[in-house]
Order: structure tokens, then sequence, then C-alpha cells
């Protein structure tokens, strides 16, 4: 891929989300300023009433900051379920139904996500909370093992390969690094990325201070145990006045109004409209410090990024541990 060069320092963003919720819309507004021709393309109005979706597996497009996104299709859709249908889809050996098959690709491209990005941004409806998405993120999380980051893979090492080195690598590391012999025992530490948990679309009393904060404990009482904390803080520019912080408990969260120019926001005595949320989101996710980063091991390329994303991708695929849940939900 030509956009991609032998630069090193990089950021990669990825986006999952339901049908809908404006995950391509969010891209583009990270994605900045750039030609109509580089962009992602948006659902219109027509699309949702002929159950059509404009993002198939995954798009990436490069800005000008060296941020690297990816835009994926819906997770969980009705559009991608009614295409299986109409185009007499395969059902794989594994799979009981196309619904099953559909919840499976979900959570491989949720997981493919989780081991590609250095962060991943969650779209909701701004006014709901989209429990689904929150389940195949935490299932995601809990069965994500022995997933590589894209920097642990060498050149022309197969799959097989790649999976057993990891294994050891992780046991070695975990013997160096402990004086508890205990701690050999441990689940591996897998890599896992900054995840933003974005309400986009929101109403004026969705964004009031008092029904942020309610979201907010919301997220924090799901993910309890999730290991989803970060040490950099993408927040609501309220909750920060407010001081609403927990430097140890806190998750990425953000809300954005609907697309159009908000007079007040409920009790809060400031004039936010919904260009300032926009920019000072766009504005925490380019510029989030390196030492806040979920890094990979170490340094690569763009284009090995590319490569190594490739490898990962047959890694889930392949992953044991999917088809072990899999095989249980059914």
């Amino acid at each position: 891929m030509k956009m991609l060069t032998d630069n090193k320092h990089f950021n990669v963003i990825g986006v999952l989300g339901l049908q809908g919720v404006g995950k391509s819309q969010i891209m583009n507004h990270l994605l900045g300023k750039q030609s109509k021709d580089y962009t992602f393309a948006l659902q219109t109005e027509n699309d949702i009433v002929n159950t059509k979706h404009h993002t198939t597996g995954i798009d990436l497009k490069v800005t000008s900051e060296r941020n690297i996104l990816l835009d994926s299709q819906p997770l969980l859709s009705a559009s991608i379920l009614y295409d299986m249908y109409r185009t007499n889809h395969h059902l794989p050996n594994e799979c009981s139904s196309l619904e099953n098959l559909l919840e499976l690709e979900s959570l491989q491209i949720t997981l493919f996500m989780l081991s590609v990005c250095n962060v991943v941004v969650v779209v909701n409806d701004g006014n709901a909370v989209d429990m689904n998405m929150w389940k195949l993120l935490r299932t995601a999380i809990m069965i994500k093992n022995r997933i590589p980051d894209p920097s642990s893979i060498r050149p022309n090492e197969s799959i097989n390969g790649i999976l057993q080195d990891h294994r050891y690598k992780v046991q070695i590391e975990r013997i160096q690094n402990t004086n508890d012999p205990q701690d050999l025992y441990h689940p591996d530490a897998e890599f896992i990325p900054n995840i933003v948990f974005l309400f986009n679309k929101c109403t004026p009393l969705a964004t009031d201070i008092e029904n942020a904060l309610k979201f907010r404990t919301t997220l924090n009482r799901f993910f309890n145990g999730v290991p989803i904390k970060s040490q950099h803080h993408i927040l609501l520019p309220e909750i920060i006045e407010e001081n609403q912080t927990d430097e140890s408990e806190e998750i990425n969260f953000y809300m954005i109004t609907m697309d159009k120019d908000i007079e007040t926001v409920m009790d809060i005595n400031i004039s936010l409209p919904h260009n300032v949320y926009v920019d000072n989101f766009r504005f925490s996710m380019v510029s989030i410090p390196d030492e806040a980063k979920h890094n990979f091991r170490k340094p690569l390329t763009e284009k090995e990024w590319l490569w190594n994303a490739g490898k990962i991708w047959e890694i889930i695929r392949r992953s044991s541990s999917i088809l072990e849940y899999n095989s249980i939900i059914n």
C-alpha cells in the first residue's frame, strides 16, 4: 500500500460499533481536512431504509500526522445478516446458523482491532447504552490470549511458529521479572490498546454533567476487572472542569452532541456547540503522549505493521479460544 512508509513514529486508531452509530463520521473527524475523495463513506438515510451498509471489512486511511485510521464494518449488523441470506452465504462447519456466523465474525473483527491498534474508539449511540456492543467487547478482551502484537512477528515466520514463540517469550519474561513464584501461574499478559468509549449524537440532556457522570459510572461498573483503564484520560471538558476524575480508575469517556449548535448545555454555565466537542476530541486523540500510549513491544515501520497485521488476522481466524467459545454458545 503506497500510502504507508518506512516511518516508525505512527499511531494506529481503530473504531468499533453497531450499525448507524456514526463510526465513519467519527473517523472523518479524525482524518481532518482532506479532499472529498479521501474520506470514509457515510451511511445515508436511504441506506438505512434499504438495509445497506457502506463499510465492508476494514477501510484504512492515513492522516498528515501519520495516524493510521481503521474504519470497521458494523458489528452484529442486520444489513450484513440480510446480505448473507440474500446471497445464500456459505455456512462454515463451526457455525450453527447465519446469526451465529455474524456473531463470530463480529468477535473476530473486535479481536483484530484490539490486537493491531494503539487506540480503539468504541462508538455508542449517544442516548442509550449499547449493551450488546459492550458484551461483545468484554468477551473479546476476556478470550484474547496468545495473540501477539504486530511488532512481535518476525519475517517469514509461520502462524504456528508465531503462536509457540509468543507463549515461550511470555513465560521467559514472567520468570525474569518476578520474585514471587506464584506470579508464574498468572494468565498471559496480553497487549490491550487504549480503549475510548465515545457517545455520539447526544442530546443536551445526555451531556448534562449529572447524566454524563452516570454514563461513566455505568461504564466503570460494567467493565470492572477488565484491563481497559488508561493513564491518558480523554474526557468531557465539563468533567475535567468539575474535577470529577479518579486517576486510578478512569475509563476513557467522551460525548459528542448532535451535528448542530447547542445554545446552552443544561445546568452548565457554558456554551458548547457541536464543533467544540469534535475539535476537542480530535485534539485529544492525535495528541496522546508517547508515554501514555499502549505501544507495541518493539518499534516497527508502517509497512511492517501492515504485513504483520495480515498475519494476526490469520492467527485470529485459527484461534482455538474463539472456536471453543463459539462451540459453548451453540
